[in-house]
């Protein structure tokens, strides 16, 4: 995981400098018997609250269009066979068939989306601010290219929802993101 995190800070180190600007990106790898290790660039700021200002998250959302447009490529895995992954932990057959069902229809209506570079764990506490500004964003493991597009932003606002309700992620989707596109989006 360490290293592909300095590959993807790696990649990224080629996208526009304002988003450059904005990472961790290493400075030095290498190992040390069984160790791998990395030095970064420190990236300095301060965590924000769970609530930020409107200002700040336009900057996030400005940082995830940036972000996205990195780059696309095809998905690593289709929304199926991502589907029947999690089906696997299913006790009820029932629930397996839901599941893959679901994911066949979202292939086939996701199949003209257009994929790009996403952060896979963007929530508050991977956020560094100074103030009102984004200054950084940490914690590269789960990224990579070939992602949806809002994955990281319906993420980022479940969070922001799961941390003030005190619930699981699963539950700050459901009262959040969804409770939003069911009602028809916000701004």
């Amino acid at each position: 995981r360490l290293m592909a995190q300095r590959d993807i800070l790696e990649t990224l180190t080629q996208g526009p400098q304002e988003l450059v600007d904005l990472l961790p990106w290493p400075m030095q790898v290498g190992r040390t018997g069984l160790a791998a290790w990395s030095a970064e660039r420190r990236v300095v700021g301060s965590h924000i609250d769970a609530d930020p200002s409107p200002a700040f998250l336009e900057q996030c959302l400005e940082f995830l269009v940036m972000l996205h447009g990195v780059g696309g490529g095809a998905a690593q895995r289709s929304v199926s066979e991502t589907a029947r992954r999690c089906g696997e932990v299913c006790t009820r057959e029932r629930d397996r068939y839901t599941l893959a069902a679901l994911g066949d229809s979202l292939d086939e209506v996701l199949a003209d989306v257009p994929r790009g570079f996403a952060h896979g764990d963007f929530w508050h506490e991977n956020l560094l601010c100074d103030g009102d500004r984004l200054v950084g964003v940490i914690d590269w493991d789960g990224a990579g290219p070939g992602r949806l597009p809002l994955l990281d932003l319906i993420h980022f606002q479940a969070s922001r929802v799961q941390a003030g309700g005190h619930m699981s992620l699963g539950a700050g989707v459901v009262q959040g993101p969804l409770v939003t596109a069911r009602a028809g989006g916000d701004e």
